[in-house]
Order: C-alpha cells, then sequence, then structure tokens
C-alpha cells in the first residue's frame, strides 16, 4: 500500500504540472468523451501503479524465496518472482497499443512506479541478495541497537 500511496501522490504531482494531451485528444474532444481526462496523459497512471504493485510484489517474493542468495539459487523460482514484471509490462504495453498514451507517457510512468516499488520494498526488507532477506526489517534482533541502547539510557536516568 505504501508502494501505491506513493506512486499516486507523484504521478498526480507529475500530471498536473506537465498535463500532455492524449493521442486520441482530438477523437476524445470531438466526442465530448472524458474532455478534462484528455489532457492527463504524462505519466501512465495504469503503469505507475502496476510497477509499483507489481514491483513490490516481486521484491518480495525474491526475498521471501532467497532466490539472489548464492547458497539457493533456482531459476524455477526466480521465473515464478518475475511473472509479476511480466503482468506490469503487458499492461503498459497495452496502454500503447489502445491508443491511449505515447511511448515517453508509458516509460515514466514505469519507472515512477518501480522506484516507488524499490524505495518502498527497501524500508520494509533488506536487498533481495542479503543472507537476512527473508526477514522484515522490524523483525531483525540486532545487538547493537542504537535505539535499544538510548531506550536503556533513559531508563536508567528516570530512576534516579
Amino acid at each position: 500500500m505504501q508502494a501505491l500511496s506513493l506512486a499516486a501522490i507523484f504521478k498526480r504531482s507529475v500530471n498536473v504540472s506537465v498535463g500532455r494531451r492524449r493521442p486520441s485528444w482530438f477523437a476524445r474532444v470531438a466526442a465530448n468523451y472524458h474532455v478534462a481526462d484528455a489532457s492527463m496523459s504524462y505519466p501512465s497512471g495504469h503503469s505507475a501503479y502496476s510497477w509499483a504493485s507489481m514491483g513490490i510484489l516481486s521484491l518480495f517474493l525474491m526475498g521471501k524465496w532467497r532466490v539472489l542468495h548464492r547458497d539457493r539459487f533456482q531459476m524455477l523460482h526466480l521465473v515464478l518472482a518475475l511473472l509479476p514484471i511480466g503482468v506490469s509490462t503487458f499492461i503498459a504495453v497495452s496502454r500503447l497499443v489502445d491508443y491511449h498514451h505515447d511511448f515517453s507517457d508509458v516509460n515514466a510512468g514505469s519507472f515512477l512506479g518501480l522506484c516507488c516499488a524499490v524505495l518502498c520494498y527497501h524500508l520494509q526488507y533488506p536487498p533481495a541478495w542479503s543472507s537476512a532477506c527473508d526477514v522484515p526489517n522490524s523483525r531483525r534482533q540486532d545487538t547493537n541497537d542504537v535505539d535499544a541502547a538510548l531506550f536503556s539510557a533513559d531508563s536508567d536516568n528516570s530512576t534516579l
């Protein structure tokens, strides 16, 4: 949900500030069909949202299955983990084929969604190639935890 929310915020702010017309703008205006939406083409929302959601799902699967860990490289799990990326690519290409967006609209939306997915994944999990990639950051037990040291120092001062 974090990746989708972040992609929605960035997509909408770029969409309002740039406001490029769709390739089918003349046909939409002539038919009086969603005229206000006809000038909101850059970046593609479908591409941004699909890459944000499927990108974080793909990273999550790679981490949980430890696909990129050197001890357990398995081709089948890698292919299954990359299937959501294939779905995102299909959605992005369908926007081009349906003549709703230009190539740059789809590329910008895909890049925006992928950046949001990678950022939000790394806020919650370590990199997919690390040894602890299947454990969330909040559940890892670090012995040199600065927050735990600060908390214990605060509790020592409260007893004085």
